[in-house]
Order: C-alpha cells, then sequence, then structure tokens
C-alpha cells in the first residue's frame, strides 16, 4: 500500500486531526525562526489570545477564554508571560471593577502584525494543493462549523 491509499482510508476525524497538525507545525516552524518570539519565551497558544484581544478590545478575560477554548485559570498564566514581556496590558473596567480589560499594547500590536503574516505563510504551505476557489470553500466550510458551535455555546450560557 502506498502512504496516499493508507490516508484515503482515514476516517473524517482522522484527517481532520491531520491537517490541524500539519497547519500547526508550519505554524511552528515559523515562530520558531522568529528572535523576538523565542526571546520571549511565548508559546502557539499565545498566538490565539494576541489574535482575540486584538478583534475585541478592550475585552474581558472571560471572553478571550471562551474565543480561544482555553480554561480561565490557563488564561491566567498566558496572560501573565503576554503582560510581563509587554504585549498586552491589563485594565480594571470602570463599569464593574471586578472585571479586567485586555489590550494590545504597541508591542503587541506588532506582534499580531507579524503573526498575520506568519500565519499566512503558514496557510499557504499547508494548503499548497489547494487552488484559492478550493480555499475559500474550505474556509466557508470551517466558518459555518464554528458559527454553529459558537451560537451553541451562547445558547448554553443564556
Amino acid at each position: 500500500k502506498t502512504i496516499e491509499t493508507n490516508v484515503e482510508q482515514m476516517p473524517l476525524v482522522g484527517v481532520f486531526m491531520k491537517v490541524a497538525m500539519l497547519a500547526r507545525e508550519q505554524v511552528w516552524s515559523q515562530v520558531a525562526r522568529e528572535k523576538w518570539f523565542i526571546k520571549d519565551s511565548l508559546r502557539l497558544t499565545c498566538i490565539g489570545v494576541i489574535h482575540a484581544i486584538s478583534i475585541m478590545q478592550p475585552v474581558s478575560q472571560k471572553d478571550v477564554a471562551n474565543l480561544v477554548r482555553v480554561d480561565p485559570s490557563d488564561l491566567v498564566g498566558i496572560l501573565d508571560e503576554l503582560e510581563n514581556a509587554g504585549y498586552v496590558e491589563r485594565k480594571r473596567d470602570s463599569k464593574d471593577r471586578r472585571r479586567q480589560l485586555l489590550s494590545l499594547t504597541k508591542k503587541g500590536i506588532e506582534a499580531r502584525k507579524k503573526l498575520e503574516l506568519i500565519g499566512a505563510e503558514s496557510m499557504d504551505k499547508t494548503l499548497a494543493p489547494l487552488e484559492d476557489g478550493e480555499r475559500e470553500i474550505l474556509r466557508a466550510l470551517l466558518l459555518r462549523v464554528l458559527i454553529h458551535h459558537e451560537s451553541m455555546d451562547l445558547q448554553k450560557e443564556s
């Protein structure tokens, strides 16, 4: 049997997990070459957190945890790392002093821009066999799955 035959016989979950791992490996191989990323001892999880904060800032820790699907207690450690490295700042919510709102610093904004380029390069490599139209179809299908599950999560919360 060839590798292609073995892969073609994988169930959907196997294919999905394998492609996700390939994408993760591509991102890691790219960020591992970035001196700033290594110098600040950042983890791959930091990428999602930086992105989530950038699209929702100022944003509560709870909302970031929900978006990136990280346990809130684990997120505290990630935020500590990002804050200590100068990427994120926490401020008390003036409307609710118990809440902390997160925003990116100037350094965090610069990191997000670099990470977007790295993400695009990584996806280009991971999805190299697909044409642009196929990539758009894949993105639309995956977005539909995400939106479905996000709306299910919101229904559970209310």
